[in-house]
């Protein structure tokens, strides 16, 4: 077979798999990508910290193809941006309770881009009810932290700062809380951790807490960001 006649097969080869692929709607290398988000609480940063999910959604006339995503942006919905190399579990600390809209705009290998919004409502899962200073030795808080987040909260830390007459911190102390399940309350004492005569009056928070989110995350290894590179 003559060199000339193994070029033209070929490319009569090629020309029919891109038509066959063209007639199918497959055209993942031309399309921008379909971004998904997800988002839930998570508390291992602060009371106010969301953990998002992003991937692209795959092209069922392709057999699950997508092009290579090479960055996501993220906008917070709260001024602050950011670029990560994926899209899976991006964790962000908001100062302010209350609604956001967080966009992600996706860039696969070619330069196509695609973008989604999630509109979340962000809140304290768990909160200080009411709480008391009680002065003496050993200096002590006692109160009622209560939980008004839809899943169990696996652990919620209660931290207490006390400071002296002139808004100085002198000491502080915490106390974890296990299983507080949703609108569950639990009483909580904190000691100072070191006595002090000149404790005048103390400030009392959640500082943190841990729970299972209920989103699967993607899988890196087996995420459709991985089907066609």
């Amino acid at each position: 077979m003559s060199h000339r006649r193994r070029v033209l097969i070929l490319g009569l080869m090629i020309g029919s798999a891109v038509l066959a692929i063209a007639l199918s709607g497959c055209t993942w290398w031309a399309d921008p990508p379909v971004v998904e988000l997800r988002a839930c609480l998570a508390g291992e940063m602060g009371p106010l910290t969301v953990r998002f999910f992003a991937d692209v959604a795959p092209s069922p006339a392709c057999g699950g193809c997508v092009a290579e995503i090479v960055s996501y942006e993220w906008e917070f919905g709260d001024g602050t941006t950011e670029v990560t190399p994926f899209g899976w579990d991006v964790v962000h600390e908001y100062e302010m309770p209350g609604p956001v809209e967080v966009r992600v705009t996706a860039t696969d290998s070619r330069g196509h881009r695609g973008a989604t919004t999630l509109a979340f409502d962000v809140y304290e899962a768990a909160f200080v009810r009411e709480w008391s200073l009680t002065l003496g030795f050993p200096v002590r808080v006692s109160g009622v932290v209560e939980s008004r987040h839809h899943e169990t909260l696996d652990e919620v830390v209660v931290r207490a700062k006390f400071y002296d007459p002139d808004s100085i911190r002198v000491t502080q102390g915490e106390t974890t809380i296990f299983g507080l399940t949703p609108g569950e309350q639990s009483y909580f004492e904190i000691r100072a951790e070191e006595y002090s005569p000149w404790i005048f009056y103390a400030d009392v928070e959640v500082a943190r807490f841990s729970t299972v989110c209920s989103l699967d995350p993607f899988d890196p290894e087996t995420s459709v960001n991985a089907a066609c590179r």
